[in-house]
């Protein structure tokens, strides 16, 4: 059939304003689908990063756990290790200062004219105190004590003389 228009030209649209009409359409289609297009790709760029940030999350949840385990463990080496040094150097300082070096052989040069009173042991030294009735015995009993190689120092604290009890002293002894 033909297209048969009855109202006059001259109050239809005029050809310019169908042309803009028809473009504006096709560029709002386009400007719709554009958008559409974005919106969607923003949705799922949005939602990607959501599901990322919970992944980092886990991880670091994870690592926080990790992270705390191993402090605790270093933690319990630190302890292990002083423990450890502590037990070395206990044993060490045993080992090295033991205060009685040599007490037997004083023990055995003492005769019976020297008695011993008192004996203190402390780290590394030795302090005795006695008396003796004879000069004699007296030299003896230093001179055991003087030629010992494992006594580092002999010093004299205190050395009298009474005729009733005769010699009293005091000697202290450090150990190499």
């Amino acid at each position: 059939m033909a297209n048969i228009n009855l109202l006059p030209p001259d109050l239809g649209p005029k050809a310019s304003v169908l042309r803009l009409s028809a473009s504006l359409k096709k560029l709002t289609t386009l400007a719709l689908v554009i958008f559409c297009v974005f919106g969607t790709a923003t949705g799922v760029y949005i939602f990607w990063l959501n599901t990322r940030i919970k992944q980092v999350q886990a991880s670091n949840e994870v690592l926080k756990t990790t992270l705390k385990s191993l402090a605790e463990t270093e933690q319990g080496l630190f302890l292990v290790k002083d423990r450890l040094a502590k037990i070395k150097a206990l044993t060490g300082q045993s080992d090295k200062q033991d205060p009685l070096v040599g007490f037997e052989q004083i023990l055995g040069a003492v005769s019976p004219d020297v008695s011993l009173t008192e004996v203190k042991a402390a780290s590394g030294e030795l302090s005795l105190s006695g008396s003796c009735t004879s000069g004699e015995a007296l030299g003896r009993f230093w001179q055991g004590i003087l030629t010992n190689p494992e006594y580092k120092t002999v010093e004299l604290e205190n050395f009298s003389f009474n005729p009733k009890s005769g010699y009293l002293f005091e000697l202290r002894i450090a150990s190499r």
